[in-house]
């Protein structure tokens, strides 16, 4: 009888252990998914000049990072008067500067509409929603600040339709 309990009592002490185990790997060396900022913009409008910044805080390095956007327009979509309605693309400059110095910048058009006008994405609750992947697999090397800036290339000013727009980095899925 003593050997049974023994046996039970070292099975139950190995499926601890390796439970313990398993929650540290899966905590240990991920970043969160962070939300680095979301923007309401005021009357539906995003001003050519009104550039969106924000900061990501590494917490852990080094860290593998997608940078997705996500944004949330109405009908009024890139601009209220009629003759501009067929424009169809949302169009912006992200700049990026890592906490070690590095920098990169790109500019990014996204088409929401298609050929025909349609929306590339299903209406819900007076809006429709899309998301971007912007940068997969951004390696973050330094525990810090990492800056964004989001600049505004809709040629008129301001653009209109913009409910929110939303920037956050998740930890990637390795291949």
């Amino acid at each position: 009888m003593e050997k049974i309990t023994e046996k039970i009592i070292w099975c139950i002490s190995a499926i601890a252990m390796i439970i313990i185990a398993l929650t540290f790997l899966s905590c240990s060396g991920r970043q969160n998914e962070q939300i680095v900022v979301s923007r309401d913009f005021q009357d539906g409008q995003w001003g050519r000049f009104d550039n969106v910044t924000a900061t990501f805080n590494a917490v852990k390095t080094p860290a593998t990072v997608d940078v997705i956007m996500e944004i949330t327009v109405s009908d009024d979509f890139p601009d209220v008067y009629e003759y501009y309605k067929s424009e169809n693309e949302f169009a912006f400059c992200m700049s990026f500067e890592g906490a070690d110095g590095s920098r990169r910048a790109r500019e990014y058009s996204f088409v929401l509409k298609d050929s025909d006008g349609n929306w590339k994405s299903e209406k819900i609750d007076g809006y429709y929603h899309f998301q971007f992947s912007l940068i997969s697999e951004l390696n973050i090397n330094e525990i810090g600040e990492n800056k964004f800036n989001i600049e505004n290339k809709y040629p008129r000013d301001p653009l209109y339709g913009i409910k929110n727009l939303t920037l956050k980095c998740v930890p990637s899925r390795m291949k």
